[in-house]
């Protein structure tokens, strides 16, 4: 399991606001690509992030990232609401995240910036996943 505290764990122990929405980047953002970042979380794990994959339904305010790890394609999956728009940069309320199938609650914000071709240039994240203080960043 992806959260437990076993060996084969993945954690280790222990609003649809469109103000700002481009127009030109239509109502959904679909994007995979390649980068660097890293996610680390207080009593582990941390891992390499390599590739994304980003999801964005206007409409809906749903967003889904989901990372390429050093565990492997998509093993780490990040689901929220769009909070708001500034300018490039779409703001989320992450609220679960998934770590090898596994889920748990999040509390944390995650920062998208977005190109004028709908490219993602950048992740961020703050917050709780699973209660233990996180983070990520990732750049193309």
């Amino acid at each position: 399991s992806g959260w437990g505290s076993g060996g084969a764990s993945g954690w280790g122990s222990g609003g649809n606001a469109q103000g700002g929405w481009n127009n030109s980047w239509g109502n959904d953002i679909n994007y995979r690509g390649r980068g660097n970042g890293n996610f680390d979380r207080d009593g582990g794990p941390r891992y390499d992030i390599a590739g994304v994959d980003v999801r964005v339904d206007r409409r809906a305010g749903q967003v889904d990232v989901a990372l390429d790890t050093n565990d492997g394609r998509g093993s780490l999956t990040f689901a929220g609401r769009v909070q708001r728009v500034d300018g490039d940069t779409i703001h989320v309320n992450i609220d679960r995240a998934v770590n090898r199938g596994d889920s748990v609650n999040a509390s944390a914000t995650m920062r998208i910036g977005i190109s004028g071709n709908r490219r993602v240039r950048s992740i961020d994240l703050d917050g709780r996943i699973g209660g233990n203080r996180s983070s990520l960043n990732w750049r193309d």
